[in-house]
């Protein structure tokens, strides 16, 4: 990206410059065969902050700042309805100018910046001219398109709410995240009981299931209102107690000049933050840097690469099996392959990881520092006496504190550990 590199070395370098009281990563959060690791994309856009004084990782700091649009866009359930718009639009820009970079500056002089480039070693730079195409200096097709999707389709809805043609709750887009689907999915499959090995169900099972979750939902709903008169408590985890007091802001209802302007800002915002990447140059040479020139590119790009299927033409079963082997064989490439295998061979010795202590684990995601130290509860500046044996007398930051003895093994661990049954695990890419 521009004159600097995407690389997981500057994180690795930040987790064994600085202290984990600040980061709060651990080597696991940045193993790149880990595709479904949602925790440690908050531990890192948290950390962003910290990796910003790390020489060199600019360009790093604006690609976890794309994930970070994408947590409070769609995500995070305090976030305004103008700030939704706003870091929507922002990681969109942010991809349509850089794919736009790629679009325009030569292979050749791709490999001679990277060639020149003193932050990264040599094997580095070889593996980057081993790639064939600009394609794959950019982020998946996939998670591209998903982005753009999913920014069009919230401003559309945005515009529905403002005509009145919708009610404003459509705005709640958090309850619709992958992230809560995959957490009521586990909440079915839980419902199953302690000793029971069925992980699979029916859409009969399913639903049967769902109904005790609304009644169990209910129940809770009910018992921790401050209204209700009863003296029953719904017993709940006091990490659940904890994240059930953080704001819901309601979505508010906004004009259509708000969205153009935050639309707008959201462009300019892109563009500065790439500009520190030496990207205007290319821009200038070729193309007006305004959001009509990008997003003309990008759409004229997207209409050549895109092909329309007939889905009216009738097709036999085993045709459709011919064309599907086809078209999953044509998707991989032999060059794809050997860039797994060598992101796989630099962890090769992280095969088992997960959690120590989950409440070292808390953070809050709209924010993009870690102010930890102050409010974790391992840390302290007095203690009670009966619990002197639980605490280690330490100097953090040239101040006493009182440190327990889980966050000291929360802190000296490098590693997450997990059982090999663990179904992340398996999902993993191999």
């Amino acid at each position: 990206m521009g004159e600097n590199v995407i690389s997981i070395d500057y994180l690795l370098q930040l987790i064994e410059s600085q202290s984990k009281f600040k980061h709060n990563l651990v080597k696991s959060d940045i193993c790149p065969r880990d595709k479904q690791n949602y925790r440690s994309c908050e531990k890192l856009c948290a950390a962003l902050e910290y990796l910003k004084e790390i020489s060199g990782s600019d360009a790093t700091v604006v690609y976890i700042n794309i994930i970070r649009c994408v947590i409070i866009a769609f995500i995070d359930t305090s976030t305004t309805t103008s700030d939704r718009i706003y870091h929507a639009w922002l990681a969109v820009f942010l991809c349509r100018l850089w794919r736009t970079w790629l679009d325009l500056i030569p292979k050749r002089q791709l490999d001679k910046r990277i060639s020149e480039m003193n932050n990264i070693s040599e094997i580095a730079k070889d593996k980057f001219k081993q790639k064939k195409t600009k394609r794959n200096f950019f982020i998946t097709s996939p998670s591209f398109l998903c982005l753009e999707i999913n920014a069009h389709n919230f401003t559309y809805l945005t515009l529905l709410v403002v005509k009145n043609q919708l009610p404003i709750e459509t705005l709640n887009v958090f309850l619709f995240n992958s992230q809560t689907c995959e957490r009521f999915f586990q909440l079915t499959r839980s419902i199953t009981g302690t000793f029971s090995t069925c992980v699979n169900f029916s859409i009969q099972q399913f639903l049967n299931r769902q109904e005790k979750i609304s009644f169990l939902n209910h129940i809770k709903a009910q018992t921790n209102s401050s209204l209700t008169t009863t003296t029953f408590k719904f017993s709940s985890h006091h990490k659940t107690q904890r994240n059930s007091k953080q704001s819901t802001i309601q979505p508010e209802k906004i004009t259509k000049q708000q969205i153009e302007e935050q639309v707008g800002r959201a462009f300019s915002d892109a563009f500065n933050l790439l500009v520190p990447l030496g990207i205007k140059q290319v821009f200038t040479q070729s193309i007006d840097v305004t959001m009509k020139q990008v997003s003309e590119h990008i759409y004229n790009h997207l209409k050549k690469s895109s092909t329309k299927a007939d889905f009216l033409i009738p097709t036999s079963i085993d045709e459709q099996n011919a064309q599907s082997d086809s078209d999953s064989e044509g998707s991989i490439t032999e060059e794809d392959e050997q860039n797994d295998q060598n992101e796989m061979d630099i962890y090769d010795d992280e095969e088992d990881y997960d959690g120590i202590d989950e409440d070292n684990d808390d953070i809050l995601t709209s924010q993009t520092t870690n102010n930890r130290l102050p409010t974790m509860k391992g840390v302290r500046n007095t203690i009670n006496p009966d619990l002197k044996d639980s605490y280690f007398l330490v100097r953090i930051d040239g101040k006493q504190k009182y440190l327990h003895k889980s966050t000291a093994i929360w802190y000296l661990t490098d590693k997450k550990y997990t059982l090999s049954s663990d179904r992340l695990t398996r999902v993993m890419a191999k």
